[in-house]
C-alpha cells in the first residue's frame, strides 16, 4: 500500500488549480493503489441494484487512469444523465481480469475494491483518499451521493454486534437496524430508497421472527418506493416488485401458520370447554336427584315411602298397623323437615329434586 506524502499535496494542488481553470470534473478523487495492482479505474453504471457489487463488464461505461504516486484519477467525460441511478467505482488487480470482487477488512487490509454511489446530470463527486483503504468518504453536494456509503457501514455495525451479541439478541437487532437504515435514506429520495433494498430485503427461505418483525414496520416505505420507481425506474421496480413478492409470501405462510395454530388453540380451547359444561350438567342434575340428606325417622320414611306411592292416610295406616291420627302426626313432622305442605309438593321435590 503506497502511503501518499508530499507529491500527494502536489497533485491534490495541481488538480484543485486545474479544476478552477477548466471546471470541474463529474468524478475525481483519489485511491491508495496497492502495489501491483493495475492503475486504472473503471465506472459502471448499475441498472440492477442486486448487481452493485457483482462486477461485470456490460455495467462498466468508462475507465480512468489512476496515477502511480498519487493515486490521483479524473474522468474527464460527462457521463451522468439526467435521471439518478446507482453507479460504482473500482479497482482490480489485473487489466484482464476486471470482473473483480474484492474485500480484505483485516488489521492491515485495503477494505473494498470497490465504492457504490447514486449521482445524475449537475452532481460534482469526489473521493477523499482513506487513510489505510482503497477508498476513504465520497463527498457531494449532493448528499445523497453518500447513501451506499453510510448504509454500509451501518451494516457492517449491525453484523458486529450479532458477533458481539450472539443470535438471542437477532430480534432486537433487526429492528434496530431496519430503523437506522431508513434514518439514513429518509430525504434522499427513490434511489436512496432502493440501495437500502439492497440490505435489508432478505431471500432466505425461513425469515426470523425478528426480521419479520422489523420488516412489517417498512413494508409500507418499500411499497411507496416501488410505485414511484415504476414510473421512473422500472428496471429497478422490477427487481424491488419481485423480492418484496417473495418476502409477502413467505409472510402470509407465517402467518397462515399463525392462525392455522391459533385455531388449534381455540378447538382446543372449546372441546376443553364443551367437556367443563358437560361435567357441570352432569353435577347439577346428580345433585337434583340426590336431594340434600334429611334426618327422618325410620316411620317417617316409610310413610313418605308409601305417600309417593299414592296410598292415602287410612292406607298408611293399616299398612303400618298405626292410627290414621298417628299417621297425620308422622305426615306433618315430615312435611316440615322436607319443606312441603301438602303431598302434591312432596311428589314433586321428590322427583325434580327441586
Amino acid at each position: 500500500m503506497k502511503i501518499l506524502g508530499s507529491k500527494y499535496t502536489l497533485v491534490l494542488l495541481l488538480g484543485l488549480l486545474s479544476n478552477s481553470i477548466f471546471g470541474q470534473f463529474e468524478i475525481s478523487g483519489y485511491v491508495n493503489l496497492p502495489d501491483g495492482w493495475h492503475n486504472e479505474i473503471y465506472l459502471s453504471v448499475i441498472y440492477d441494484y442486486r448487481e452493485m457489487t457483482d462486477v461485470q463488464k456490460k455495467q462498466i461505461i468508462a475507465a480512468a487512469p489512476v496515477n502511480d504516486s498519487s493515486g490521483y484519477f479524473e474522468f474527464s467525460e460527462h457521463l451522468f444523465v439526467e435521471k439518478e441511478l446507482i453507479y460504482r467505482l473500482h479497482l482490480t488487480t489485473d487489466k484482464e481480469e476486471v470482473e473483480v470482487y474484492l474485500a480484505d477488512f483485516s488489521k492491515n487490509g485495503f477494505g473494498y475494491n470497490h465504492i457504490v454511489f447514486q449521482a445524475q446530470k449537475g452532481d460534482v463527486v469526489s473521493i477523499e483518499a482513506g487513510e489505510s483503504r482503497i477508498f476513504g468518504d465520497v463527498v457531494s453536494e449532493n448528499k445523497a451521493v453518500q447513501s451506499w456509503q453510510l448504509l454500509n457501514r451501518v451494516e457492517q455495525d449491525y453484523r458486529s454486534r450479532i458477533f458481539e451479541l450472539g443470535d438471542n439478541q437477532l430480534g432486537h437487532l433487526d429492528v434496530e437496524h431496519q430503523k437506522n437504515m431508513l434514518e439514513v435514506v429518509e430525504g434522499k429520495g427513490i434511489v436512496a430508497g432502493t440501495i437500502a433494498a439492497f440490505f435489508l430485503l432478505k431471500e432466505d427461505v425461513e425469515l426470523s421472527s425478528g426480521y419479520i418483525e422489523a420488516f412489517k414496520e417498512s413494508r409500507e416505505y418499500f411499497y411507496e418506493i416501488l410505485e414511484e420507481l415504476k414510473v421512473s425506474h422500472p428496471f429497478y421496480a422490477d427487481r424491488l416488485s419481485k423480492e418484496l413478492a417473495v418476502i409477502d409470501l413467505q409472510l402470509n405462510g407465517d402467518e397462515l401458520d399463525q392462525v392455522k395454530q391459533e385455531n388449534t388453540i381455540l378447538k382446543i380451547i372449546a372441546v376443553g370447554l364443551l367437556l367443563l359444561v358437560v361435567i357441570l350438567l352432569f353435577l347439577l342434575r346428580k345433585n337434583k336427584k340426590s336431594p340434600p340428606l334429611i334426618d327422618l325417622t325410620q316411620q317417617e320414611m316409610k310413610i313418605q315411602k308409601l305417600i309417593l306411592e299414592g296410598l292415602s292416610n287410612k292406607e298408611i295406616a293399616d299398612e303400618l298397623f298405626i292410627s290414621v291420627s298417628t299417621v297425620k302426626t308422622h305426615i306433618n313432622t315430615l312435611y316440615k323437615k322436607r319443606g312441603v305442605s301438602s303431598r302434591k309438593e312432596l311428589v314433586l321435590k321428590e322427583s325434580t329434586g327441586v
